[in-house]
């Protein structure tokens, strides 16, 4: 982690510059802030070439990513830090270096729409990226945050996490509710949360209850949709499906759950 970041976990620091060896390979750190305060691109070199540019939140498909998600007073700042960043890579890495961000298509740290494309290079970036088709860095600023669009309101309650350092995830087993338990959760303000498809829950479901189907997005879903801190209750069709969920809600912070039910419930 970058050095500058304030955490407070025992971590490798890395400054600007720093190199790390990987076998016969090198990981060189470039600091490209905008998507954070302090955040970090990394360049691949074997035998001292540069072939690969791991550019997480600064260079993405067509895009850069956003610059609103620290805090709305260091929003401008952290977008001018983008631009600069951008064209820093782009000037400094060679042309035919494959790029590989860590968010694509459908990412919400998008700061627009990406390219599309599943592979580029920074010579392909540099024809295409929208922070390097904008010279001026006034502009940039206009059309970047003219393009922002809403985002999880958990992402706000990542940063302060990630910085503390955040315990194991809690994936135990969670007590099993019978249907009397769950009515009681309903009428205290629990958010009761059916697993099942959308076709099962709209043909049946216990009054109350919401529907966020499993699948790849339910977390974002879930810590979009829920005040953070609400007390959560599972509905699934079987233990498995109860547990994915488990795993999936961890991933973004919700380690305690108020219990679960499966099969029918009634």
């Amino acid at each position: 982690m970058s050095a500058e970041d304030d955490v407070g976990f025992e971590r490798h620091p890395i400054r600007d510059g720093d190199e790390l060896a990987v076998g016969t390979m090198a990981v060189r750190a470039v600091s490209t802030p905008g998507h954070t305060l302090h955040h970090m691109s990394y360049l691949l070199l074997d035998q001292r070439r540069e072939v690969a540019l791991f550019s997480g939140g600064c260079l993405l498909y067509g895009t850069v990513g956003r610059t609103d998600l620290v805090s709305s007073e260091l929003t401008e700042t952290l977008t001018r830090a983008q631009h600069r960043s951008a064209w820093r890579l782009a000037a400094q890495v060679p042309g035919d270096v494959e790029v590989h961000p860590t968010h694509g298509f459908g990412s919400f740290c998008s700061s627009s729409k990406p390219s599309g494309v599943v592979i580029s290079t920074v010579g392909h970036e540099r024809k295409d990226n929208l922070a390097l088709q904008i010279e001026d860095e006034d502009e940039f600023v206009r059309v970047l945050l003219g393009g922002l669009s809403a985002y999880p309101r958990y992402y706000a309650h990542m940063g302060p996490i990630n910085r503390l350092g955040p315990p194991p995830a809690n994936l135990g087993e969670v007590r099993e509710l019978d249907a009397k338990e769950l009515a009681h959760g309903i009428d205290s303000g629990s958010w009761v949360i059916d697993l099942r498809s959308r076709k099962a829950f709209a043909r049946s479901h216990i009054e109350g209850t919401v529907s966020f189907e499993l699948g790849d997005l339910f977390p974002t879903y879930i810590g979009w949709v829920l005040p953070w801190g609400s007390k959560i209750m599972l509905i699934g069709d079987s233990s498995e499906q109860v547990r994915e969920a488990q795993r999936k809600l961890s991933l973004i912070g919700i380690d305690e759950l108020g219990g679960v039910a499966v099969g029918e419930v009634g």
